[in-house]
């Protein structure tokens, strides 16, 4: 099987390929620029040129190597979003409405959108299985919405088989420092190198994590899963709830000496505030299996040895 994984050369994209060869899966990794491969995947990945905002770029990408489904990860994350719309809209309005036509005129098996927990209102405090979405604080929330809801139309209107997920924040080693919840990456480096790091939120300020094999194993779970199991088809992922004291102190359990300080960023205590407290993923469970393997102690322990820390337990 052919699957064809756009933004592929970005943290996620190269370690979905990474599960998904292991799988057994040929894997086609498209992006708009040119990436290094990883030693582990040169010879066992095909990388092409794929501009999502290009229909003729991404239907060439499509049909010249057998593509039978996609995962789309292509975006203009949020940060990128608020600074430059109009990259934004290209990338994340016109790449996922090209993805959809792409998927129908080549007549693809299946296709997987990556949405987010931005989908949500700020300020919502539980998120039900039929919570509806309605953001309206930035530009990357309102391009989800679009994209889970074209989605839909298309599987109506076609029977395209659309799957999507709303994750949380995915944090894991690689992962680049661009704002938001990526400081938590950032943390691990730090402390890795240095032994200490200066956290911008307060204490009590809490958020739902997800470690980036769990990601992996929720897309490739997803992808796979048959096409019988699958009823809700938007689906949420809830995470881990993480309180900031509690990341710190299971950090404190494996390397006691680190140093932390607290210094909060308005703006960011802000952002995680207005996400949602709770959030119910039970028909990703119920219908194809989805569950957690990394716990909050299981993911700190192995991003820590991931960075190199010499651990006490």
């Amino acid at each position: 099987m052919s699957i064809l994984i756009t933004g592929g050369g970005g943290f996620l994209g190269i370690r979905l390929a990474q599960g998904l060869v292991e799988r057994g899966n040929k894997v086609i990794l498209g992006d708009i620029s040119r990436f290094e491969i990883p030693d582990d995947l040169r010879g066992r990945v095909i990388q092409v040129p794929c501009d999502v905002s290009s229909a003729i770029s991404f239907f060439e990408a499509v049909r010249s190597h057998g593509v039978e489904g996609i995962l789309h990860l292509a975006v203009a994350i949020r940060t990128i979003a608020e600074l430059n719309p109009i990259t934004a809209y290209r990338a994340n309005i016109d790449g996922t409405y090209n993805l959809l036509e792409v998927a129908r005129i080549a007549q693809l098996k299946k296709v997987v959108f990556v949405s987010s927990h931005s989908v949500f209102p700020p300020g919502t405090q539980a998120v039900e299985t039929d919570t509806r979405p309605l953001q309206y604080a930035n530009t990357y929330g309102i391009a989800k919405i679009f994209g889970e809801q074209m989605g839909r139309y298309y599987h109506r209107r076609y029977g395209l088989d659309f799957r999507s997920v709303r994750f949380p924040a995915i944090n894991g080693p690689g992962r680049p420092f661009i704002g938001g919840t990526s400081f938590v990456s950032k943390l691990f480096r730090e402390i890795a190198k240095t032994g200490r790091f200066v956290i911008p939120t307060k204490e009590t300020t809490s958020f739902h994590n997800l470690y980036v094999k769990d990601a992996v194993a929720c897309l490739a779970g997803l992808y796979g899963a048959d096409a019988d199991k699958i009823k809700t088809r938007i689906y949420n992922i809830s995470g881990i709830p993480t309180m900031m004291k509690d990341l710190v102190a299971v950090i404190h359990r494996h390397l006691p000496a680190t140093q932390f300080d607290y210094q909060p960023d308005e703006e960011l205590v802000r952002e995680f505030e207005s996400w949602p407290k709770t959030v119910d993923d039970s028909p990703a469970r119920e219908e194809w299996g989805w569950h957690i393997t990394y716990n909050l102690n299981a993911w700190v322990k192995e991003f820590l040895a991931a960075e190199g820390a010499v651990l006490s337990s």
